[in-house]
């Protein structure tokens, strides 16, 4: 995503728009197919990114969107006051920071689930496709709601690590609707009937 926030031009209106030299071709996105995830057929759509006031600085490989910053590739959605897009460690290295009183991000997984967070900071690591959130932090994804200081969520292997400051009383709080596993659960009776049928 930030290799291709790093090569826009601006729109009339103030909004980015790709360079088209740097968008998939068609063979690209079919090979994908059934096999890619939605997070990675989402990094091949083109990026929209709207905010009062950006800037690139294409020797520092940064860009730095503020107030009122949205972000849509996709599925993926990040909302917040201030993005900053940093690309220095190369292509599919970049990170992104959002910051805001929240900053959000919504995108839906490859089991066609929505995971939803919100923090003060958010931080995604394209290359470990890990977010990061860091105060007042928040995520959602099927039935399942974790609340702390910070939270982290590893997207490839669906998992969450949730801890609080060590300096406060303050506990990590998780949330589990009604039926949050039933699903999973009968999925697995449903395999094991089949496996024990002749």
């Amino acid at each position: 995503m930030l290799g291709m926030l790093l090569s826009f031009g601006f729109s009339a209106n103030g909004t980015q728009t790709p360079d088209l030299d740097q968008l998939p071709d068609a063979a690209e996105i079919a090979t994908l197919g059934s096999e890619g995830s939605n997070i990675e057929n989402d990094f091949l759509l083109p990026v929209t990114a709207s905010s009062r006031e950006q800037s690139l600085d294409g020797k520092k490989m940064t860009s730095i969107f503020k107030d009122s910053v949205v972000i849509k590739q996709g599925s993926l959605e990040i909302l917040a006051d201030q993005v900053i897009a940093d690309a220095t460690a190369g292509k599919g290295k970049e990170i992104i920071t959002a910051r805001g009183k929240p900053a959000s991000y919504q995108q839906k997984l490859e089991d066609g689930s929505i995971v939803i967070a919100s923090a003060n900071e958010i931080q995604y690591n394209v290359e470990f496709q890990t977010i990061l959130l860091k105060g007042n932090a928040s995520i959602k994804q099927k039935d399942v709601q974790v609340n702390g200081d910070s939270i982290a969520f590893d997207m490839a292997k669906q998992q969450i690590m949730a801890s609080t400051d060590a300096n406060s009383d303050a506990t990590v709080t998780t949330v589990l609707s009604p039926g949050a596993f039933s699903s999973d659960e009968k999925a697995d009776e449903a395999e094991k009937k089949r496996e024990d049928q002749p």
